[in-house]
């Protein structure tokens, strides 16, 4: 089955905050509608190179544009889930204020948000690729265009089919050396690798500026088809659309009629991103037809009042035609009452049953050990489907303190000793004692060896114990990295507001290498260049391109000049090592010699997995004189692959 996908079309690399490299990757959408399909069908749309921004462009009220958000699963780990919510949600503000400060005449609804199930989130942004060139893993960058572009997935289904929305933006979490955002050049699709900041909100309205035709700055793309399609510096910063990234971008698209600080922020000739994307709106706001409005959705109350030891229930009607099923989400938002604390759920679906005027919805109120006055949060309706929102539409709840114990009993996680990359294991939180207080109980993973969002799922799991609940699980997985490399660690740790007792406070936990390893190549390192008799020699091993298996470094001494009995010494590397020493203590020789020659053979022996052309013999001999000594430092080098020869000479008194 052949898939419509985005294709990377070029690569721009601009400074982040002068210290690093982050690049602004623009795809062009293969597939899916384009907007010259759009164009061809809709005769009174003009083509947007011809458009005047004075004259062509005006019209009697603003465009509207429906934008569907899809997220990733890490992003909201990697975040905090409340704290990537609000995130997300202020991304519609984001693009309209750029769009305002434009002037143009445009706004973006945003439909839905949305956790992606097709994208897994271990994939990292781009393909990887084995020595031979063929493709190990295809990049996010790719499966997430396919999912959102292509019939047979749901996220296609609730975008194109739910919501007949004209523009689909994917958010994942931001991941060292990967892109800031991509999109596609007058398409409907855009991804952007978010850090939860401001620049992560500024590459939204970025990204959807190339949806509609902008572009970065004339110098970066100097050949683009629009040649006033380009960003412009005025002052000290730049439009929104420049390539760089280091935090000076005002919130706007070009435009040579907008002044910032005295200074016009475009050209009439090189720099109007604002007329391409006047331009440019009116055809995405016809991608698709969008959903019919055929009621309205109220709260039935402006207030509420719940007692922690109680569970709120809230009450919605509709009005207009209730012969279909429909729904809204109901968020809960902070306040004086925090989520995570006092209350335990983002947002409830609210689902009318067909031909149904009422919906309710439940929020868990905790009933924690802390007592406290009164304390509030709000209700926000949002995303209505075939609804509009009426003016009761948001509402305070007052929590009421109940007087509890203090004692909500003793802790204790326990989870895998280890995981083999790629599998993922349960972690079990158990609680012993007392029972009967309700409490929260925060689990994060911490980095040891591993690094969160490149070696494993970061954990970050609000556990809600209500009475007379002792166990809560989680899962918590290890990704395949495709590289050989040493086991690494991570642990999980309990916390929590509450005064509370553990057992087991943390569990830490192995991830081990899933790829046929290799045994790699070993240096023999030592910093001297002669010894004296009873002088003990000491080589470093370190172990390079290969951790796998257990090795034995033999090194075998001989004097070639003289008839002594050879002697063997031994040092073993072990299983996921790359570290070991090789010692020996040189003997009184009865030789009337100054000096002489003392021969180390040097062999390795390992695993299965080792290539068995590792069994060679390496010679190293040294040439020192008497008492004398240096600091020079010889490396030697044993490869296992290739069989090496070096002499060392060594002289005793």
């Amino acid at each position: 089955m052949k898939f419509k996908h985005s294709l990377l079309a070029t690569a721009l690399i601009a400074s982040l905050s002068g210290t690093a490299l982050a690049k602004s990757d623009l795809f062009i959408t293969s597939g899916g509608i384009s907007l010259e399909d759009i164009k061809a069908r809709s005769a009174q749309v003009t083509d947007a190179s011809t458009l005047s921004l004075e004259t062509d462009t005006a019209v009697d009220s603003p465009i509207e544009l429906d934008l569907v958000l899809f997220y990733q699963n890490s992003l909201m780990k990697v975040l905090g889930e409340y704290e990537g919510y609000q995130h997300l949600l202020a991304i519609e503000d984001t693009i309209n204020e750029t769009l305002e400060n434009s002037d143009i005449n445009a706004f973006v609804t945003v439909k839905d948000i949305v956790m992606t199930t097709s994208v897994d989130d271990s994939i990292p942004y781009t393909q990887v690729t084995g020595d031979d060139g063929e493709v190990l893993q295809a990049g996010v960058d790719e499966v997430s265009s396919i999912a959102m572009l292509n019939s047979g997935f749901e996220e296609y289904d609730i975008y194109t089919q739910k919501w007949q929305a004209d523009h689909v933006m994917y958010v994942t979490d931001y991941r060292t050396g990967t892109t800031l955002g991509a999109a596609g050049i007058n398409g409907e699709y855009s991804i952007i690798l978010s850090s939860g900041d401001d620049t992560s909100l500024a590459t939204t309205a970025h990204e959807i500026g190339h949806n509609w035709g902008g572009n970065h700055e004339y110098d970066n793309v100097p050949d683009y088809a629009v040649a006033y399609a380009h960003a412009w510096e005025c002052g000290s910063s730049y439009t929104i659309m420049h390539s760089t990234n280091d935090g000076t971008r005002e919130p706007m698209y070009s435009n040579p009629d907008i002044a910032v600080d005295g200074v016009y922020c475009g050209d009439e000739v090189e720099a109007d991103n604002a007329r391409v994307i006047s331009g440019n709106v009116s055809a995405s706001s016809q991608r698709r037809e969008g959903v019919d409005v055929v009621g309205e959705v109220s709260l039935d109350a402006a207030t509420y009042t719940v007692y922690e030891d109680e569970t709120l229930v809230v009450t919605l009607t509709r009005t207009g035609d209730i012969s279909n099923e429909t729904s809204v989400k109901v968020f809960a938002e902070n306040d004086t009452a925090t989520f995570g604390q006092d209350f335990v759920d983002i947002y409830q679906t609210a689902t009318f049953d067909a031909d149904s005027s009422t919906a309710t919805v439940t929020f868990d109120i905790v009933n924690d050990l802390i007592d406290e006055e009164e304390e509030t949060f709000n209700l926000v309706l949002r995303f209505p489907y075939t609804l509009s929102l009426s003016d009761d539409s948001e509402a305070t709840v007052f929590i009421e303190n109940v007087a509890n114990g203090t004692d909500a009993g003793t802790f204790s996680i326990t989870a895998p000793t280890s995981l083999v990359e790629g599998d993922s294991g349960t972690v079990t939180v158990t609680r012993t004692g007392e029972t009967s207080q309700e409490v929260i109980v925060l689990a994060t993973s911490e980095d040891g060896t591993a690094e969160a969002e490149i070696d494993y799922l970061q954990v970050n799991e609000n556990l809600y114990f209500k009475a007379g609940e002792t166990q809560k699980t989680f899962t918590t997985e290890a990704w395949a990295d495709y590289t050989d490399e040493i086991a690494q660690t991570y642990t999980i740790s309990l916390s929590s507001d509450a005064s509370i007792a553990y057992e087991a406070q943390s569990a830490e936990i192995s991830i081990v290498d899933t790829d046929d390893g290799e045994a790699g190549s070993f240096i023999v390192e030592n910093g001297d260049t002669t010894y004296t008799e009873g002088e003990t020699i000491t080589y470093d091993i370190n172990r390079y391109y290969g951790v796998t298996g257990e090795v034995t470094i033999t090194g075998t001494i001989t004097w070639p000049d003289y008839d002594f009995d050879e002697v063997t010494v031994t040092a073993t590397v072990d299983d996921q090592s790359i570290t070991g020493t090789w010692t020996y203590t040189t003997p009184d020789l009865d030789i009337d010699e100054e000096k002489y020659e003392m021969v180390i053979s040097w062999e390795a022996s390992g695993e299965a997995t080792v290539n068995p052309r590792t069994n060679s013999s390496n010679t190293i001999t040294s040439i020192v004189e008497e008492q004398s000594s240096g600091g020079a430092m010889n490396i030697w080098l044993l490869l296992l692959l290739t069989p090496m020869v070096f002499l060392r000479r060594v002289s005793f008194k």
